[in-house]
């Protein structure tokens, strides 16, 4: 029998090395993905995801109520309702911030709107309205405890933003020339970004409201309607426009400094940027050319964009990331139920 040559010990040992040395390089690459969905849950929705990794959202259960969960970083899931006593569960919680506070809303069949909420770590609920018109929407608050959203209001049609303070103290604003406005985050030092209807051309238009109250709008070049989804601490912002030269729905950056930047996927025939991190990181989901499916991505800082999928996915939907970069979302299984995700990198 032909011996093994005195060195083949030595470069398995080598090999072996190099194989580990890979490994997260491999893992940091495609990212490690995770199915959840609370006790119970027939539709899963995660909304938010904070830098301590817990992710809030709503479920569905089989009687057809919706409630709200969280669910921390070690995987445990708790499910809670915010709708006032003698309302049947309906809580939508749309942002958690590293407090573990988390906003939303809860729909009021009486008055047939939603009404404002605000949940504590420890699960007390205060819920309230940013006008008498008893229809408030929040959507995103941040770690001050300051809340963004948008209410209707006697004094003038369409939708107006306000910013609640931690205090309680509502204060209602406007986009100029808007005859709707739709704040979409709030960042830790109180600026508000999201997108108003103009009310010369009915197209959507971005803005950024300083923690001054000043507003500055904008709109994307080439572009019929804006739609803003974020923004950073640093004063980025991102989301997604209609690009008239080519006839779909693209992702753009928004840099403090008011320079753009536009991205797509690869194969992407609609991009939708829906979260962006602190540190300017952004996801969202594509509709891939090649399937027609929905998949999901995460764009570095440096514009490289990595897409992924959970196992099985028939349609991602990444909705959140946070400063570890961690993503979480919803996608559509094999027999199109929707569960929660959540990637780290």
């Amino acid at each position: 029998m032909k011996s093994l040559p005195r060195n083949r010990p030595a470069l398995c040992l080598l090999l072996s090395l190099v194989l580990l040395a890979l490994v997260p390089a491999v893992l940091a690459t495609s990212g490690v993905i995770n199915a959840f969905a609370p006790f119970g849950s027939i539709e899963t929705y995660p909304a938010s995801i904070n830098n301590h990794g817990a992710i809030t959202g709503s479920h569905i259960d089989g009687s057809l109520f919706r409630s709200g969960f969280v669910r921390d970083d070690d995987g445990t899931i708790t499910s809670f309702n915010a709708s006032a006593p003698n309302s049947p569960p309906n809580t939508r919680p749309f942002s958690i911030n590293d407090q573990g506070t988390i906003t939303g809303y809860w729909f009021d069949p009486v008055a047939s709107a939603p009404r404002g909420f605000v949940r504590e770590e420890d699960g007390t609920v205060t819920r309230f309205d940013a006008t008498s018109s008893n229809y408030t929407s929040p959507v995103s608050i941040n770690n001050r405890g300051a809340i963004t959203g948008y209410c209707l209001d006697a004094s003038r049609p369409g939708f107006r933003g306000f910013v609640r303070e931690e205090d309680g103290t509502v204060t209602l604003f406007d986009a100029p020339e808007s005859t709707q406005t739709h704040p979409s985050g709030i960042n830790g030092k109180g600026a508000i970004a999201g997108y108003y209807t103009d009310s010369s051309t009915s197209a959507a238009r971005g803005f950024v409201r300083d923690p001054y109250g000043v507003i500055t709008v904008f709109q994307i070049p080439n572009g019929s309607n804006t739609y803003v989804s974020g923004i950073s601490y640093y004063g980025a912002v991102a989301g997604y426009y209609f690009d008239t030269s080519t006839g779909t729905n693209r992702g753009f950056v928004r840099y403090e400094h008011g320079g753009f930047k536009v991205f797509d996927p690869p194969h992407s025939t609609g991009t939708y940027a829906t979260s962006i991190s602190n540190l300017g990181v952004i996801t969202g989901y594509f509709v891939d050319a090649s399937t027609g499916a929905q998949r999901g991505f995460v764009r570095d800082g440096y514009g490289v964009i990595k897409v992924f999928d959970p196992a099985g996915s028939r349609g991602t939907f990444a909705t959140s990331i946070n400063d570890q970069v961690a993503i979480t979302g919803y996608f559509y299984d094999a027999s199109f139920t929707p569960l929660g995700f959540v990637r780290q990198p």
